[in-house]
């Protein structure tokens, strides 16, 4: 019984379970919710505080991501179904909102005034896709200044790059190949929005670069991060692989399915109806951080969970009903461990129900193949 219940737990950091159908007709948990009424207070709820914004804690970069899944999410339900229009555009609009607050932001003026970005990668990036899915849903050019603005410094930061990765963080000099897809992500968004080439040249060079330099020879699977000095940085791994492939999908589709090819082969586990995915290869022994989330029987969390947006992203159907399986099982055994006082399962539906968890729940069941 411990074994099946590890192998179901590795499959989820995500959770609508807990919610229910939204009076707002969007795919909305209790948590989504309650952030959409009133953001400013649900966050101080949680405990942040402007130092956390301006100093970059990992607390800030959870909320600029569930800001940026959210908002994609959103506008996901808005394009995909007309009647949803209205709904997806008041959620949207809030995310868009919360996410240009100067008390949100690494700026000590508001970012519309900013003129040098800095290594504000992580923050730019997400800001950036928040406010390519407000042009992609509502088709209104309010923030086409900021849009291009930003666009322009992180394709220039790219493209100046001698390794094609930027930093996320201006105190770390680490640069993460899976943070890069986003910036990526948010370059290819503008120029379909726009029907301009901006983000072209950086998405080539990049591509150029991990395929020469920075791809694993034993799995042909790029690397975790390209300047060597983090932990195993020249090992793939699979919280990164997941979510770099899911971003990839869309401004470089054919090396996405080449490298979702080789994902499955080195790291996918099968359990019959359900999957899940490894953080590290099968010759590897690492270790569990913030990023993985727990390793559990090898799978990591995180990895498996992302990989639900990936194989939506890549058109890879059958396996993404898998990880749903998986999914589903394992909300359905914590919540029954949780009834009977195990910790573990408390802990699993407390990570599940964050507002990070919830708002990448949404964007990757609403992800479709470019």
């Amino acid at each position: 019984m411990k074994r099946i219940g590890a192998i179901l737990a590795a499959g989820v950091l995500l959770s609508s379970a807990s919610g229910r159908q939204s009076s707002l007709s969007l795919p909305l948990n209790d948590t989504l919710e309650a952030f959409l009424e009133d953001p400013l207070v649900h966050l101080e709820k949680q405990g942040l505080s402007r130092q956390d914004f301006q100093h970059n804690t990992i607390a800030a970069e959870h909320v600029r991501i569930a800001l940026s899944n959210l908002a994609e999410g959103c506008a996901n339900v808005g394009i995909s179904d007309p009647s949803r229009y209205q709904q997806a555009k008041e959620c949207v609009a809030t995310a868009l909102t919360v996410a240009l607050d100067p008390l949100l932001s690494p700026y000590d003026v508001s970012v519309q005034t900013v003129t040098d970005f800095g290594d504000n990668g992580l923050y730019l990036s997400h800001l950036n896709i928040i406010l390519g899915s407000w042009k992609s849903l509502t088709h209104d050019d309010s923030y086409e200044t900021l849009n291009q603005k930003i666009t322009e410094h992180l394709a220039q930061q790219t493209l100046q790059d001698s390794q094609k990765n930027i930093q996320s963080y201006p105190s770390l000099n680490y640069k993460w190949p899976a943070d890069q897809t986003a910036v990526l992500y948010s370059l290819w968004l503008f120029d379909k929005n726009y029907g301009t080439d901006l983000g072209e040249k950086s998405i080539g060079e990049w591509t150029k670069y991990m395929d020469e330099k920075k791809t694993d020879k034993e799995t042909g699977l790029y690397v975790s991060e390209v300047t060597g000095y983090y932990p195993s940085a020249d090992v793939p791994r699979g919280c990164a692989l997941s979510w770099s492939i899911r971003y990839m999908a869309a401004f470089s589709p054919e090396k996405a399915a080449e490298q979702w090819d080789f994902y499955k082969q080195h790291f996918e586990q099968q359990y019959g109806l359900l999957a899940a995915f490894r953080e590290w290869p099968i010759s590897y022994s690492g270790f569990s951080d913030v990023d993985s989330g727990p390793i559990l029987l090898d799978n990591g969390v995180a990895a498996t969970a992302f990989a639900i947006g990936a194989s939506r992203a890549v058109g890879d159907e059958s396996t993404y009903a898998q990880l749903s399986r998986t999914e589903t099982a394992t909300k359905f055994t914590a919540h029954a461990f949780a009834v009977v006082g195990n910790d573990e399962g408390r802990e699993i539906i407390l990570i599940a129900d964050s507002l990070l968890a919830s708002a990448i729940d949404l964007n990757m069941h609403t992800i479709t193949k470019q």
